[in-house]
């Protein structure tokens, strides 16, 4: 399995930012998961039945990454489930804040998988200086996958008339 996302965009930087305070605000921990064309962030309810998703964010590759590298666990499954802290994930991601240059996101291992974050700051005009962070995450076995399938939703409509 491997993975590597860059951002270069300012807007994509701060709005996945925003992305990962949000989700930190829901739960302590949720469920990454990688696919070639998004990245889902998951939240599930914590019960002892099927696990119902309380968040389902999606973002599109096209619009967030310049370079987006995904091998999965195989041909046929060019996925990656990762659970880990999103208390951890927003304060990391919170070096946005400054002068960013570029955004890296690579799967890692460092004695246990890690989802690194590298920052690229702008220090001055000559200088530049980097800022990693490690997360630790925990793979998910494919044999648990379906337990983070995408909802299904009825279709919606609305009716709203304002006088």
């Amino acid at each position: 399995m491997q993975f590597r996302a860059l951002i270069v965009d300012n807007a994509a930087m701060k709005d996945f930012l925003n992305v990962c305070l949000g989700l930190s605000k829901f739960s302590k921990t949720c469920v990454l998961r990688l696919s070639s064309k998004s990245i889902y962030f998951i939240v599930s309810e914590e019960d002892s039945g099927p696990r119902q998703p309380l968040v389902w964010c999606e973002l599109p590759v096209n619009f967030y990454f310049k370079e987006y590298n995904l091998v999965g666990v195989s041909k046929a499954h060019n996925e990656i489930y990762l659970e880990l802290s999103t208390v951890l994930l927003a304060r990391s991601c919170s070096v946005v804040k400054q002068d960013v240059k570029s955004f890296k996101l690579k799967l890692t291992n460092k004695g246990s998988p890690c989802l690194t974050l590298e920052m690229d700051l702008m220090a001055g005009e000559m200088m530049n200086r980097q800022c990693v962070h490690d997360i630790p995450v925990e793979v998910i076995s494919r044999k648990y996958w379906e337990s983070y399938e995408e909802p299904q939703f009825n279709d919606f409509h609305v009716c709203i008339a304002i006088p």
